[in-house]
């Protein structure tokens, strides 16, 4: 069972469900997460961090996020630990505390993980451009760590387009808060016939 209370880690970048994400890990309080997390084999949460206003200057978190799982350590040229993260599950945040190390600990609800569903048919092309994106990818280390890819599987194309296509930070979140993984290849769809 999945503990309700986990670290957050607020990025400008959306991570998905099965998706992979190198990080530089430099302040204390990041450090002293990460060294927990795998000595006890816990997830922390990623979730967007949004844009300040000019109403509220503290920094404010995107409320749907992805549990990451630390599969790999590293230290970069520049002295700094790096870690690699796989993407597990969506939570939503229910509330927030901000710890004395101001690291922000979140109380959380696990979000249901979709049985598979067959891709729509006139999302079939979608399938297609994922499928060509995959073959162009070069960087095979990452590919190595990351899940196979289900072609088949709604859910499974649509995580992996939404990480992989040019599309803003903000869609990219609202497609992570879609609950219907075939709304979310509609929605994919709609936005490339937009841009065309």
């Amino acid at each position: 069972m999945m503990q309700n209370r986990i670290a957050l880690f607020p990025l400008q970048i959306v991570l998905f469900p099965g998706g992979v994400l190198p990080l530089r890990i430099f302040e204390t309080r990041y450090l002293d997460m990460v060294r927990r997390c795998a000595a006890n084999d816990q997830a922390f949460g990623v979730c967007l961090l949004l844009p300040q206003d000019e109403q509220n200057t503290s920094q404010a978190l995107a409320t749907v996020g992805t549990s990451a799982k630390i599969v790999d350590f590293t230290t970069n040229e520049d002295g700094l630990l790096g870690i690699t993260v796989l993407g597990q599950q969506r939570f939503l945040i229910q509330q927030t505390t901000v710890q004395h190390d101001g690291l922000i600990v979140g109380e959380v609800e696990w979000l249901d993980c979709q049985t598979e569903q067959p891709v729509p048919p006139e999302c079939s092309a979608l399938v297609d451009i994922l499928r060509e994106i995959n073959k162009q990818l070069k960087t095979q280390t990452t590919r190595a760590l990351r899940p196979e890819t289900y072609y088949d599987d709604a859910q499974c194309v649509g995580f992996r387009l939404a990480e992989l296509l040019p599309i803003s930070i903000n869609d990219r979140q609202l497609l992570l808060e879609m609950n219907d993984p075939k709304d979310r290849l509609r929605r994919l769809l709609q936005s490339m016939s937009n841009d065309q």
